[in-house]
């Protein structure tokens, strides 16, 4: 039961994700009917912030699926993310480690957290106060690496 919500849950995001990316262009259907879309909201969580730390642990031997898994910790890596969409527990933190071997910005896309510059080595550690949906993007370099957290109260 908790494997089909998660692979539910992933869809969602994959979904909003994609409906999120086009071109920024007009589409056909705005134009054709004269109306302008409504704005998208932000999601704001009560206020909490992030800390960034320095990484004191080994890379573990068994990493994430690189696409979805289940955990708390996100590896930035020089080209990718690991895992891409990351189901996280509620009331625990989510750590972006850096490994790329120098510094990195990760920014949050739909949450009102401020940019964080995490440099190599460090990791940038953030509780989400709610269940959440998060979608942020990294910038390593020349390469932007996009991804997404979905926070779940434990036991769903």
């Amino acid at each position: 039961m908790r494997r089909a919500l998660l692979v539910i849950a992933a869809g969602a995001l994959l979904a909003a994700g994609a409906s999120g990316c086009g071109s920024s262009g007009t589409s056909n259907a705005s134009s054709a009917t004269g109306s302008t879309p409504a704005p998208t909201s932000t999601i704001t969580p009560p206020a909490s912030t992030g800390q960034v730390e320095s990484t004191s642990t080994a890379v573990p031997s068994r990493l994430p699926d690189p696409q979805f898994d289940h955990g708390q910790t996100i590896y930035i890596g020089a080209q990718s993310l690991r895992p891409n969409v990351l189901v996280s527990d509620l009331g625990k933190p989510v750590v972006w480690r850096n490994d790329t071997g120098h510094s990195v910005q990760l920014v949050f896309d739909h949450v009102e957290i401020a940019p964080v510059t995490i440099p190599a080595g460090s990791s940038f550690v953030y509780t989400p106060p709610t269940a959440v949906s998060m979608t942020y993007h990294v910038t390593a370099g020349s390469s932007t690496l996009h991804g997404a957290v979905q926070v779940t109260p434990v036991g769903t």
